[in-house]
């Protein structure tokens, strides 16, 4: 299924639960000299303007923009919000960097970017906004036009033996659900020691209950699982996005108190109305907080 495009839904308060842990665990592998591998098996198109006609009635309105004055921020939120300013130096909303600008604004020109995208649309606007990047300081930048769960088979283990595995499709296909756990069996089997970030959403589905709970039972020494709800289903039934959740299978360890600290903060500005919740359970060697 091709229907899904993420320009309809950059920066969501999805999008910002997945960039705030995604550029913490970024800069937690920038601590070491040695180089290492982002994969991004879906990338989508990179970059966003905030001004095309598709965000008249933006999801935007409910992530970022609900954010963007605020004149306090947790440590990892202020870290998120002065990456997205960058893009919007006069301090106004007009430009939302993707998963892929995200990574180039943190990687250094040894390390590696793969990028992976089945959709079109979102693939050729996707070349032409890396293409837009390349210079001598970020690293060299490959993009493949195929599904990107086919990357853990493609890349894995990496060379440098550190890498980080952004998992993020859009689950409009149920299927989705069942590609994500054999893609990290797989990966784990080739990789285990690599930082897994599996983003899902909260929509009532079944299948997302179920790979949370798989996820949480895998042989694994250390994972990180963060929940955040922001409304209840609404009373006609709708199972639109409640909330979202990340999945992180060998997480930095500086992560679990600094979300801990965010998601209060998060979930006051972000509420859409008063069944907003959260929750963070981290796990290692079998002990659970």
């Amino acid at each position: 299924m091709l229907s899904y495009q993420h320009i309809f839904h950059a920066g969501n308060h999805a999008d910002v639960l997945k960039h705030i842990v995604l550029i913490h665990v970024l800069k937690h592998f920038l601590k070491k000299n040695t180089p290492f591998w982002m994969i991004d098996t879906h990338a989508g198109s990179g970059f966003y303007s905030l001004k095309e006609k598709y965000f008249i009635y933006s999801e935007f309105q409910d992530g970022i923009k609900k954010l963007w004055n605020c004149t306090y921020q947790p440590k990892i939120v202020s870290d998120y919000l002065n990456c997205i300013k960058k893009y919007n130096v006069d301090g106004l909303l007009r430009y939302y960097p993707g998963s892929p600008y995200i990574s180039l604004d943190f990687l250094r020109k040894k390390d590696k970017l793969r990028l992976f995208e089945i959709h079109p649309g979102e693939l050729k606007t996707l070349e032409k906004n890396i293409k837009i990047r390349t210079d001598q300081s970020i690293p060299k930048t490959i993009i493949k036009k195929t599904d990107g769960f086919n990357a853990i088979k493609m890349l894995l283990p990496p060379s440098s033996h550190r890498g980080i595995i952004f998992i993020d499709p859009s689950y409009e296909d149920k299927s989705d659900y069942r590609k994500v756990l054999i893609a990290i069996k797989d990966g784990l089997k080739r990789f285990c020691s690599g930082t897994y970030v599996i983003w899902y959403p909260k929509i009532g589905r079944i299948e997302s209950k179920n790979m949370q709970l798989y996820l949480e039972n895998l042989p694994v020494k250390c994972w990180l699982h963060i929940s955040l709800n922001l409304r209840k289903i609404s009373i006609n039934g709708s199972r639109g996005l409640l909330g979202s959740g990340l999945f992180l299978i060998n997480p930095p360890h500086t992560l679990y108190p600094e979300i801990l600290d965010a998601l209060p903060y998060l979930k006051n500005k972000l509420a859409q109305d008063d069944s907003v919740n959260y929750a963070v359970t981290f796990k290692e060697n079998n002990i659970i907080l």
